[in-house]
């Protein structure tokens, strides 16, 4: 495992970890985008946290995402689109856990119309994106099994368009990402000066998730920033914590000419 690590100027620092990479000629292609492409994400998102009263595009959900992971991509390349229309084939004995043999006497398929959040070319390699965002408790004692579920949608999202990707063009990639907010709104905890042990945990349980994530990066924002003011679905408000964000990601399909 390779480790990378980078000041953010804005607000607190950036690592990136390669856990477990994809084969193929086109795989350190797509693990150099996605360090590239999500370090500036989380510049950009330290920008608008300067400017935006502490919330940034990170701790809001996939469809507010969408102008940051443009401006992210264009920070690196000039190629992008967002909301890309594919079609997502779905496989239908996976979807319904059908026995194998069935599965491959039927070979049952579905295909639907969709889109994806995110395409880019970076250096004659087609780059299919899809996000997803979690919030999980700081002092969650199983981060694993709450991820699970997330992490199972990343996965299929990453199968559903690899035969659109393969289909069009000569070089290619799909990578999904989970994007994990860790916080805590337990007003005896926000003032802690360090939040090591958690990320470490959170951390390992990341990586025992099947199939293995391809990377592990993670923004630790600096302390000033770790509190901020949220108003809960009931209209009260409280303190919220967030001291970093986990972003894991899949490379699933690798596709070389």
């Amino acid at each position: 495992m390779s480790v990378r690590k980078f000041d953010i100027p804005e607000n607190g620092s950036f690592r990136f970890e390669k856990i477990r990479g994809p084969n193929g000629a086109g795989s350190r292609v797509s693990l150099e985008f996605s360090e590239k492409f999500l370090h500036e994400l989380v510049k950009i998102s330290a920008e608008c946290m300067k400017n935006n009263d502490g919330d940034h595009p990170l701790r809001n959900r996939e469809r507010l995402m969408c102008s940051a992971l443009g401006a992210a991509a264009n920070s690196i390349t000039r190629v992008h689109f967002s909301e890309l229309p594919v079609k997502r084939v779905i496989r239908l004995a996976r979807r319904n856990h059908q026995p194998l043999e069935s599965a491959k006497r039927s070979a049952q398929r579905l295909s639907k119309p969709g889109r994806v959040d995110l395409w880019c070319c970076y250096r004659n390699v087609d780059v299919f994106i899809e996000m997803k965002q979690k919030y999980i408790a700081l002092t969650n004692t199983n981060p694993a099994l709450s991820l699970l579920k997330y992490w199972k949608n990343v996965v299929s999202q990453v199968e559903d368009t690899k035969d659109d990707l393969a289909s069009w063009c000569n070089k290619g990639a799909t990578i999904g990402i989970l994007c994990i907010c860790a916080y805590s709104e337990n007003q005896r905890i926000i003032n802690r000066k360090t939040w090591n042990s958690e990320y470490v945990h959170l951390r390992k349980g990341i990586i025992g998730l099947q199939p293995h994530p391809s990377f592990v990066a993670a923004w630790n924002i600096g302390s000033d920033s770790w509190v901020n003011d949220v108003q809960k679905k009931d209209g009260s408000e409280c303190k919220e914590v967030i001291p970093f964000i986990v972003l894991a990601g899949l490379i699933g399909t690798v596709i070389t000419a």
